[in-house]
């Protein structure tokens, strides 16, 4: 009998668990489901001689590729340059027609910051040029879309044109892939027309014949406004010389005709002998100004199209 009067606790009965059939199922169960330790297996001697034959492979893999590199690099070395342009430029064209990103321009030179492509092998950098490979002609080209070394983004590629004609003739670009920007003399808009294969001759006599036009035309251009000042209602009956003491109206000139400067295929022109012609710069696009038109961009030229005559302004 506990004491009542005591104020003391007696200790806790300890509760007799015994195991139930529920209870071992579950802890069976938890044991079934964990994972297994994998069983560690010796490294044995096979193992080793299958690494080490592994290892020799992929070295010999690797000292193979490095002779393949530097036997590469000694036939690069033993070319001309020419022959280095060459090859670079195949494959510069073939990436050029396969990559519809790609595209090749002749544009003026914006400034003389931008190096020529063509590093080592470029033809100021072999002449010893006070420059270097840097552009300073007054053209050059430039090719967009070419993908950088990491294959993430892409560039865009500066040559010179004397350098990119070694490489690649430009004429098979056209008119896909190479393209004018900008405003450009006769000479040049002929030879991306005609694929190159023009007379630079008789276009620079053309040229010659349409500036002693343009001189005479000046000429005219006095008399005819001197008439146009002074006459008048009063001259309409212009049969009757008593009621018209106006000059005659001076006769218009005939405009010269671009004709016959084609060539064929084996009389080819290229583009850096077309840049380098004094007369590269002649007879570019004019502004013309028509009534209810506005200005338009014309070419200044007068040409015979076709073996019928026909004549186009």
């Amino acid at each position: 009998m506990e004491n009542p009067g005591s104020g003391e606790c007696p200790p806790p009965q300890k509760r007799n668990r015994s195991s139930t059939a529920s209870g071992s199922h579950t802890q069976d169960k938890a044991a079934s489901t964990a994972p297994k330790q994998p069983q560690k297996r010796e490294f044995t001697e096979e193992d080793w001689k299958a690494s080490e034959h592994r290892w020799e492979t992929v070295k010999e893999e690797r000292e193979a590729a490095e002779r393949t590199r530097e036997a590469e690099e000694t036939r690069r070395r033993n070319l001309e340059p020419h022959e280095r342009l060459q090859e670079d430029g195949a494959a510069l064209q073939l990436e050029i027609e396969s990559n519809p990103d790609m595209l090749v321009f002749l544009e003026t030179s914006r400034s003389q910051n931008a190096q020529c492509h063509a590093k080592d092998d470029c033809f100021y950098v072999r002449n010893e040029a006070a420059f270097d490979n840097f552009i300073w002609d007054k053209s050059r080209i430039r090719v967009n879309g070419v993908r950088d070394e990491t294959y993430w983004g892409v560039e865009t590629h500066y040559y010179h044109v004397i350098c990119f004609n070694y490489m690649i003739s430009v004429e098979d670009l056209i008119p896909s892939k190479f393209k004018l920007e900008g405003s450009w003399g006769l000479m040049v808009r002929k030879w991306y027309q005609h694929k190159g294969c023009i007379d630079l001759d008789k276009i620079a006599a053309y040229i010659a014949e349409y500036k002693a036009y343009e001189e005479r035309e000046t000429d005219r251009c006095g008399p005819h406004h001197v008439r146009a000042l002074h006459h008048g209602p009063q001259c309409d009956a212009e049969s009757d010389p008593t009621t018209c003491s106006c000059p005659p109206a001076p006769r218009a000139l005939d405009k010269p005709v671009l004709r016959d400067y084609t060539t064929g295929p084996e009389n080819k022109v290229e583009l850096s002998d077309v840049l380098s012609h004094q007369d590269v710069d002649e007879m570019r696009y004019i502004h013309v100004f028509t009534w209810g038109v506005g200005f338009e961009v014309v070419a200044p030229e007068t040409e015979v199209q076709d073996a019928g005559g026909k004549e186009t302004t």
